[in-house]
């Protein structure tokens, strides 16, 4: 019988230090900020293996929110007034932003940071995810019909998405023809390996290389023969 894998939903709670610091960034240095970063992910990444989860995700510690904090990953957009102002906080509070450009995100949306430091901080075992709004939730907060300005996102979404894709499923994949090769075949020795790596791999990894830069220089300049 499969077992039944486990996992988290939703952003995880902030602890209480996290929430006074954020309310006193002007405190921290860039140092410091980065130490709060990394010991609040740690502390969900504990909980979350203690509970036996078998994927594990950051818990969203260094967002603002689950989705607002992309917003400031997002040009040609400017935030709007405040709607309401009085009362527990709420979505209703939540201003809107108004499109004024081409949307698009040059630094990314900050998930391949979120990744590679959840994949530094956690334990080895448990499988490590990012969550993520898709183009319909980010246009919730943006001024306009919702689904036009969910298309007019979409490809932002897929330019670092489908790239991070590609390269957890390249990693899952070198990670299990290691396993399957060290489990099923007899041990290499020391010198053969290295005389494998240094005389064969390195030069095709080297060839790679060469080829993929070629192929992107072809591309973004249009080069024609």
């Amino acid at each position: 019988m499969t077992a039944l894998r486990t996992t988290v939903i939703g952003s995880y709670p902030f602890p209480g230090w996290l929430e006074h610091a954020a309310a006193n960034l002007g405190d921290f240095g860039p140092d410091d900020l980065a130490e709060l970063q990394d010991d609040a992910v740690i502390a969900a990444v504990h909980d979350q293996v203690a509970a036996g989860l078998d994927a594990i995700s950051d818990g969203e510690q260094t967002r603002l929110d689950f989705n607002l904090g992309f917003y400031g990953f997002i040009d040609g957009i400017e935030q709007g007034e405040t709607p309401r102002r009085f009362g527990p906080p709420a979505h209703d509070q939540r201003a809107k932003h108004r499109i004024v450009g081409e949307l698009t995100a040059p630094r990314g949306l900050g998930t391949v940071e979120e990744f590679e430091r959840l994949r530094r901080v956690a334990p080895p075992g448990p499988t490590l995810k990012v969550a993520v709004p898709g183009p319909y939730t980010l246009a919730g907060r943006l001024e306009g019909e919702r689904w036009g300005t969910a298309e007019a996102l979409l490809p932002m979404v897929q330019a670092w998405l489908v790239p991070l894709f590609w390269f957890s499923a390249k990693t899952g994949f070198i990670l299990f023809a290691f396993m399957w090769i060290r489990g099923t075949l007899p041990r290499f020795r020391y010198d053969q390996l290295m005389g494998f790596t240094w005389k064969f791999l390195f030069p095709v990894a080297m060839l790679n290389l060469l080829v993929t830069g070629f192929l992107v220089a072809l591309q973004e300049n249009k080069w024609t023969f």
